[in-house]
């Protein structure tokens, strides 16, 4: 496959790009449709991480990230943004969220909102992530909407 990767410079470009591409590209949920917003972050959540390339901040469309041979970046921002997307498709009220362990951000995951409740959806990692489960202590902490 081939993907046009635009190097990000900073985490504001990374959450506009995260943003856009789930708005944008809800028609790559289509195969995933039929699956609820849990068996979906089960489902993101199993694939494997993968790093930007050193040096390089990327994001990729669902098209992508989704797809079980894709050898590009799977990293946060990748995983994050098809859950979002599927968010939008059900409907379901959806934030992205930059935190760091420090002053400064390093991880964005997604949250949605359930009965009334932020749930984290943080599939970055397929053996460290469960539903509801923080991956990182957050001194640095931004939540961004559509």
């Amino acid at each position: 496959m081939k993907k046009t990767v635009v190097p990000l410079e900073n985490y504001i470009q990374t959450v506009e790009t995260v943003l856009r591409l789930a708005k944008d590209y809800t028609k790559d949920l289509i195969p995933f449709y039929g699956m609820t917003i849990f068996a979906f972050y089960d489902y993101v959540r199993r694939l494997p991480y993968i790093p930007d390339p050193v040096g390089k901040e990327t994001v990729s469309r669902p098209k992508y990230t989704l797809n079980p041979d894709w050898t590009g970046a799977r990293d946060c921002d990748d995983k994050t943004v098809p859950i979002l997307a599927k968010a939008i498709v059900l409907n379901i009220p959806a934030r992205a969220v930059v935190c760091g362990e420090t002053e400064r951000p390093h991880h964005i995951y997604p949250e949605i909102k359930m009965n009334g409740d932020w749930i984290i959806a943080d599939a970055t990692y397929p053996n460290r992530c469960v539903l509801n489960k923080k991956l990182y202590n957050e001194k640095f902490r931004k939540e961004f909407y559509f």
